[in-house]
């Protein structure tokens, strides 16, 4: 025959009041937070939580603090980790790295910070979860502080820093350097940002819309007051090319909407019409010819080789072609030219509104090296001088 004993763990409330038991028959003093760490040490075994507490006993006699236990066990420092959530809160990345440096210098194992980490994760994603304290095995002091931290953060934002947490202590079983990796996944839970609901984005758009549907009803009742007369004699007025050729800079432009009005039938009809931009040049209004553009080209081709040169070099091997309403384009002899411009298109387009100060589309077209009047003659008396060297040395006959 045989008897079955299920064993089960004993819980840190158990553990704890018999080690308080265990001090109070053997005349030690020993702090709560002490007793809280020997019983978390022990993993659920008295038998262990009592071999630890006859070792510190044996280590620090009589009188036995928390600080004495953490530096005997080589456990790591509650603070550090409330440290850790300031920096992510404050988005501190020095101050982190300085945390790192501390933690290095105190001597503490890496993998054993990780460890204390997540279950300081878990504890604040417990309390913004249940919105209490009671499932934590903490201290009440402690119990307070997570208290207060979690208003600063989400549940989503600790998930996240629980997931990378746990991806770190397992990376760091295999890093041939565990500092450089610590610092790394600290530098990515400061600097990640914090999460958004679907609700508060959907919430977000509606405002947004409930916005724009005020702002289009006051602009119509706005305009709705406005004769159709007085509106066409103030915006002819505005235009009219004595002003436009009078203005030396800009072209100054109402700020609301312009509405076209049509009059049918005694009835006034509104229409949006795109408006003119706040501050349009008035060179943008005149077309610009090739030779305009030729002159300053070099210069385009000069502002676009400081940043990529090998763009400037395809500019320069190219020949403009034409520019109608806006549109430049451009004739190169290589393939991989106009492959470069067409990669580049914006960068070209950005250079040319800030030397003609207006904006242009990019066209790139195939064409043939033609070779000029004065190299053909060069070529052909280099034939030429070639043919009467053959005929001379070789004694050789042109044939017709």
């Amino acid at each position: 025959r045989c008897q079955r004993f299920d064993f089960r763990r004993n819980s840190i409330e158990e553990i704890i009041t018999r080690l308080q038991f265990i001090a109070q028959e053997e005349k030690i003093s020993i702090d709560d937070e002490a007793l809280l760490i020997i019983a978390k040490k022990s993993d659920g075994s008295m038998r262990d939580s009592q071999s630890i507490f006859d070792q510190l006993i044996a280590l620090c006699g009589k009188e036995i603090k928390g600080k004495q236990v953490r530096n005997s066990l080589n456990i790591v420092d509650q603070e550090l980790f409330f440290r850790i959530t300031d920096c992510i809160t404050s988005k501190n990345i020095p101050a982190g790295l300085k945390l790192i440096e501390d933690i290095v210098e105190l001597g503490y194992d890496f993998r054993e910070l990780m460890r204390g980490l997540i279950e300081h994760f878990r504890n604040l994603l417990v309390v913004i979860t249940t919105q209490s304290t009671n499932l934590l095995e903490s201290t009440d002091d402690m119990k307070l502080r997570y208290e207060q931290i979690s208003e600063s953060f989400s549940e989503g934002d600790v998930l996240r820093y629980l997931k990378l947490a746990i991806e770190l202590e397992n990376d760091l079983r295999f890093s041939p350097v565990p500092r450089f990796r610590v610092e790394l996944g600290l530098i990515q839970m400061i600097k990640m940002e914090k999460t958004i609901s679907i609700n508060q984005l959907l919430s977000q758009i509606e405002e947004l819309k409930k916005n724009d549907k005020q702002e289009i009803k006051e602009n119509t009742t706005k305009f709705s007051s406005i004769s159709p007369s007085s509106l066409f004699d103030k915006h002819e007025q505005r235009f009219s090319s004595s002003n436009i050729m009078n203005s030396q800079a800009k072209v100054s432009v109402v700020r609301e909407p312009i509405r076209k009005v049509e009059q049918q039938n005694n009835t006034v009809q509104f229409s949006t019409v795109t408006s003119i931009p706040r501050t349009e040049s008035v060179r943008s209004l005149k077309p610009i010819s090739v030779s305009e553009i030729s002159h300053q080209w070099q210069h385009v081709v000069n502002e676009i080789q400081k940043e990529r040169r090998w763009v400037g070099t395809a500019l320069a091997e190219s020949r403009i072609v034409k520019c109608d309403d806006g549109l430049v384009t451009l004739g190169c002899t290589n393939k991989a030219f106009i492959s470069s411009l067409k990669q580049n298109q914006d960068l070209v387009s950005t250079a040319l509104e800030k030397i003609y100060g207006m904006k242009f589309r990019l066209e790139t077209i195939m064409i043939e090296n033609e070779k000029t009047d004065e190299e053909n003659v060069e070529l052909k008396k280099e034939e030429h001088s070639l043919v009467q060297l053959i005929k001379r040395e070789l004694g050789a006959v042109e044939l017709s």
